[in-house]
């Protein structure tokens, strides 16, 4: 567990420095508790309602860059894919039925989700 803490504080680490460079300033570090394990902490006495992060927006990722069309050709078929992804609708049809079938596109939150999967995933394989 504790490697796995280290390596996440690792990978964090990194993150930061790359935020850095790309102009994000900050009053964060990263760490780990006995009793939480790995998260971010002020690092420096902080008052109610100031900013901790603040970074240029080519550095954010939203739902529009998961839609995003200038991007390499695998970054497109990710794209694709997610955009011919369906959520099965709930509402008790039977399961041929063309509603089921269509069902609603995913969510803007669940596309970020897979995005940042498939990054952490392209990071690990060039590791």
């Amino acid at each position: 567990l504790a490697r796995m803490a280290s390596s996440r504080v690792a990978r964090g680490s990194a993150l930061l420095r790359w935020l850095e460079r790309e102009g994000c300033e900050h009053s964060v570090t990263l760490g780990t508790t006995p009793s939480a394990g790995v998260g971010v902490f002020a690092s420096r006495d902080v008052g109610k309602g100031e900013v901790l992060v603040s970074c240029p927006m080519r550095c954010v990722i939203g739902a529009a860059e998961t839609r995003r069309g200038d991007a390499d050709d695998e970054t497109v078929a990710f794209q694709d894919a997610m955009d011919a992804l369906r959520v099965a609708d709930g509402s008790g049809d039977s399961p041929g039925s063309d509603d089921d079938r269509e069902g609603t596109p995913v969510s803007d939150s669940t596309r970020m989700q897979l995005v940042l999967l498939r990054e952490r995933n392209l990071a690990e394989t060039e590791e």
